[in-house]
């Protein structure tokens, strides 16, 4: 008897964590299938009424079908990524435009990406969330144990890559530029709608990728971040492993694609001193300045700041920080 019950026990527990495991499976609502925005190997599934909640439409429908397969068409073709794939229309995602969890799947078992209803009323938007969702997923197939701050950023530049704009978080984190590079977001812990860190975070991303791709001559981001059989470390020294492999095919000495922290620290050097560091290939967006402090503060790992000097409070810069433009000073702080 006591057996029967340790082994109903251990069976209970066992079926909890399975339920656990899979946290974006299920579903208040049941998603259904919505036939007439579904094209080749994507389909589109909604958990909300699209004609009463959203003011859908047949038009709206076709509109964005269209709109979407043309979005879709400019991914990078670099995988044998043949699949089925779903975009799922979450009534109970609050936290952001768009989402994408990995092991995330349809009813059927295909992978999917999330978005806000809301997402859908600006057509061009919704589509270029999906985009940068479906990046992730990529990713996701070819690197499945890569940090999620460079997943963000590989899904950044791959947007400017294919539509050729930047994302509005570039401006968001040139009036706050101290945010940690490595830092991790988890979009189910954090409102990225109510959140004022996201959007810096994001830009910080962004500019940081948006230079390695300049100074590494990088033509395609996810397809130099493809790992081949040498290139199987995640994180900063994956990212090290293929600038210093970049580096040896450019055969440029006086290049700053040399190793991560070279392009770190002339990203940073670039970034807020884009008349300092033009020679690098770092393309300042006029009119926009990075802000520069009045004094020093203490920085995260991989981050920096700059702030001013003054004769009277602070004539010379703190040990460790470099004298720039004989005005300013630059901290750069890494692990």
């Amino acid at each position: 008897m006591k057996n029967y019950f340790l082994n109903y026990f251990y069976t209970f527990i066992y079926l909890i964590l399975v339920l656990l495991s899979y946290p974006h499976s299920s579903h208040a609502t049941d998603p259904i299938k919505i036939e007439n925005m579904c094209f080749d190997n994507t389909l589109i599934w909604s958990t909300i009424n699209l004609a009463s909640e959203l003011s859908w439409s047949a038009e709206k429908s076709e509109g964005f079908r269209s709109q979407l397969k043309g979005v879709l068409g400019k991914a990078p073709k670099i995988l044998p990524f043949t699949e089925r794939f779903s975009v799922l229309i979450d009534g109970d995602w609050k936290h952001s435009a768009g989402v994408y969890f990995p092991n995330d799947a349809d009813p059927h078992g295909h992978p999917q990406v999330r978005i806000r209803p809301q997402t859908l009323l600006e057509r061009d938007y919704g589509s270029k969330v999906i985009f940068h969702e479906w990046i992730h997923l990529l990713h996701q197939s070819i690197a499945p144990k890569e940090d999620s701050w460079i997943r963000e950023g590989v899904a950044l530049i791959s947007e400017f890559e294919n539509f050729n704009e930047l994302s509005p978080t570039w401006r968001a984190a040139l009036s706050t530029p101290e945010t940690s590079l490595i830092s991790a977001i988890d979009p189910e812990k954090i409102d990225f709608t109510q959140n004022p860190q996201v959007s810096p975070q994001y830009g910080h991303w962004l500019q940081f990728f948006f230079y390695l791709k300049k100074a590494c001559a990088i033509p395609n981001m996810l397809q130099w971040m493809l790992p081949d059989t040498t290139e199987i470390l995640a994180g900063i020294p994956g990212l090290d492993q293929r600038i210093r492999k970049t580096f040896k095919e450019l055969n440029s000495p006086t290049s700053k694609c040399q190793d991560f922290e070279t392009v770190f620290r002339a990203f940073q050097h670039a970034r807020f001193f884009p008349e300092y560091a033009s020679e690098d290939g770092y393309l300042n967006i006029s009119p926009y300045t990075v802000a520069i402090r009045k004094t020093p503060m203490v920085l995260p790992p991989y981050s920096a700041m700059a702030y001013k000097l003054d004769k009277d409070t602070q004539p010379v810069c703190e040990k460790g920080d470099e004298t720039v433009l004989g005005q300013y000073c630059l901290r750069i702080k890494t692990e």
